[in-house]
């Protein structure tokens, strides 16, 4: 009876978000907010995941004209996501490959390819691995997934080897995670001069990564039922299992989101019961920080921005679902 409920109201929750995301199209197909760079980058995912499917094919057929086919997609013509450009990438692959635009899809893998060293890591975009810079587990990950959805599962596993690789070398586990190879040595970045939460997650601090693993172990889930090996369930645990661990204070802000989608996954894989509380502790969480008209701010910073808070409900709609999935089996 509980999972039942819990179904009904967090599908309510989506439906609220969708009405709300809807509100925030104009007549051409783009959306509010388009001009500051692509915030909707997961938008297109989102809304094939919930079923949205003609507001999808309307963002994507404006996106295909007027920023994939101009050449108005690169790390310079994103707004301030160009520091996460090869996540962005990822997200768009898996929106379009769900609606059948392979020709933007499988394009977007050859950019994954190219921000991709031969160990498996991937960096921000190709002009930093030309320059060394630094490889990330979470991107690697987002990277992973849409070689996963793609169907290219060799690509897929290199990805998850050098998520492996990462995990295996940290040093203060279970008080941090790491989660940057430095390109030049070959070895966790565990001193910067660069923000600390650019590379780790301290998991007695609130406003931390605390997705980072979250996205981690939903990837890792998802490659394990496409090939059965046990080592990526194994390891897609360890990272949810951290996260968990963490400090309550990761409930006061939107850094938790993903750890539901990670949840989500690995109940739907081993019915382990913290798994189901986790998913069902990450969905009310979403439920009680939506506003009434249906939008999740991006409570990072103040004020918001209506392309930062669409980006934020898109995402938070999709976790969601995910959630709402795994539940309903």
């Amino acid at each position: 009876m509980e999972t039942q409920s819990k179904i009904v109201e967090y599908r309510k929750a989506i439906d609220k978000s969708k009405d709300w995301l809807l509100s925030q199209h104009q007549k051409d197909g783009s959306i509010v907010g388009s001009e500051k760079g692509t915030y909707y980058y997961r938008l297109i995912w989102t809304y094939a995941a919930i079923g949205e499917i003609p507001a999808a094919t309307r963002l994507l057929s404006w996106f295909r004209k007027n920023i994939w086919e101009t050449g108005g997609f690169t790390p310079d013509n994103v707004g301030d996501l160009r520091k996460v450009f090869a996540y962005t990438v990822g997200n768009i692959a898996i929106g379009t490959h769900m609606l059948g635009a392979y020709d933007i899809s499988f394009s977007c893998l050859d950019i994954l390819k190219k921000c991709q060293y031969p160990n498996g890591g991937v960096a921000n975009s190709s002009a930093e691995l030309q320059h060394i810079g630094w490889q990330e587990n979470w991107i690697t990950a987002q990277a992973g997934m849409a070689y996963l959805f793609a169907g290219d599962i060799r690509s897929a596993i290199q990805s998850a080897q050098f998520i492996i690789d990462v995990w295996d070398k940290q040093p203060e586990l279970p008080n941090k995670l790491y989660y940057c190879i430095d390109s030049q040595t070959n070895k966790l970045v565990i001193e910067s001069d660069a923000p600390l939460i650019s590379y780790v997650l301290n998991a007695n601090e609130k406003r931390q990564c605390f997705w980072v693993p979250g996205l981690i172990s939903a990837f890792l889930g998802q490659l394990y039922l496409a090939t059965k090996n046990s080592k990526f369930l194994d390891y897609a645990i360890k990272h949810q299992d951290f996260v968990q661990n963490c400090t309550e204070k990761q409930f006061e802000g939107i850094e938790v989101c993903k750890t539901g989608f990670g949840a989500a996954v690995l109940y739907q894989i081993t019915k382990e019961r913290r798994f189901y509380d986790w998913a069902i502790k990450v969905g009310d969480y979403f439920v009680h920080t939506q506003r009434s008209d249906g939008c999740w701010p991006d409570d990072r910073f103040s004020p918001s921005t209506i392309a930062k808070d669409i980006a934020i409900t898109d995402q938070q709609a999709l976790w969601l679902h995910y959630i709402v999935a795994a539940l309903s089996e």
